[in-house]
């Protein structure tokens, strides 16, 4: 059975002539443990194996791949439960900020419709005392006019009645 090393270009494997020849790992590979499984791609073939040895920087499994390349996946994971809160934490930063982005945009948004309202209401304001003072020299002109009405819009004096 190979030793399994990762190369340099990720977690492309080769099995290793050398036993003594070290190749760096992916942080991944460090923390195998004897025991554990781990799915292993081949060029036409794939499946999980369990992991019988453990170096310092190799691992070995009971796959037989002679000269092929070989992917490390991943490990088989039994408590998919984990949490990484660094990750979650980071998600939450992220998530703070476009809600911060997003409430930023509708205050803009507010405030101008505040600046258009507040323009509205000062051209009302100028317009109200003009209101008011015609309305005062127009409501003695009002009541005169009703004391002579009928009501009909026609005054009573001005009716011209003819009889036969």
């Amino acid at each position: 059975m190979p030793t399994l090393s990762l190369q340099k270009q990720g977690d492309k494997t080769t099995p290793d002539k050398n036993p003594n020849k070290t190749q760096p790992v992916s942080p991944e590979a460090k923390d195998l443990k004897k025991g554990e499984r781990v799915r292993l791609v081949l060029d036409k073939a794939e499946g999980v194996y369990e992991v019988l040895e453990v170096a310092s920087n190799k691992f070995r499994t009971e796959l037989k791949a002679e000269g092929q390349t070989v992917f490390v996946y991943g490990r088989e994971v039994k408590d998919f439960r984990n949490l990484d809160y660094d990750a979650i934490s980071m998600l939450h930063v992220s998530a703070t900020q476009q809600l911060k982005k997003e409430k930023d945009e509708e205050v803009k948004v507010l405030r101008a419709e505040i600046a258009e309202l507040k323009t509205a209401n000062d051209a009302l304001e100028k317009r109200l005392p003009l209101l008011e003072s015609k309305l005062q020299t127009a409501v003695p002109a009002v009541v005169a006019a009703k004391s002579g009405s009928n009501g009909n819009g026609r005054h009573e004096k001005s009716r011209v009645i003819c009889r036969p």
